[in-house]
């Protein structure tokens, strides 16, 4: 009888094992997904901004907003507690260097000739900012704790700035 009772023991163990490598697993597999997505998302949006001076579209901007902004909020879940501000904190990013109300393309309509003229230096900041949160998102989903993936964050755009002293 107690090599039966630890036999049984011994199994529902390694069935409880299992069943909670998996779903680490599956979690793993959610998070490198979501960052995947998000990084996709972000990388035109910082050439874009790199190429700014260039280029004035308030069309492109429109679509790929409202794009990234579609995704933060069905990601939402799957995204750590702490960074609840990122959406507000691409829009202070991308508003500083783009203006024209572009940035509320999802509350507002956005005519497509919107002026879109900011000072060159907080598009590089925004540029700057964004490519800081992607290669957070890209640790964030390389990550292969669950725990260590919670406490990954991403600073919020207005503390970036004043920690790095950009303001004007």
């Amino acid at each position: 009888m107690i090599e039966t009772t630890a036999a049984l023991a011994s199994t529902v163990a390694d069935n409880l094992f299992q069943v909670l490598l998996g779903r680490g697993k599956e979690e793993r597999e959610r998070r490198q997904s979501s960052a995947g997505q998000l990084v996709a998302a972000l990388s035109p949006i910082v050439q874009e901004l790199r190429m700014f001076e260039d280029r004035r579209r308030p069309k492109w901007w429109k679509k790929n907003l409202r794009r990234l902004y579609a995704l933060l909020d069905n990601l939402e879940p799957e995204l750590p507690t702490q960074w609840r501000h990122l959406k507000r904190s691409i829009r202070d990013s991308v508003g500083s260097a783009v203006g024209g109300g572009v940035v509320f393309v999802d509350l507002v309509p956005v005519p497509d000739d919107a002026d879109l003229t900011q000072p060159s230096r907080w598009t590089m900041h925004a540029a700057d900012y964004l490519n800081d949160c992607q290669r957070v998102i890209r640790r964030w989903g390389h990550l292969r704790s669950a725990r260590g993936a919670r406490h990954v964050t991403i600073p919020d755009f207005n503390a970036w700035v004043d920690v790095f002293n950009l303001q004007d």
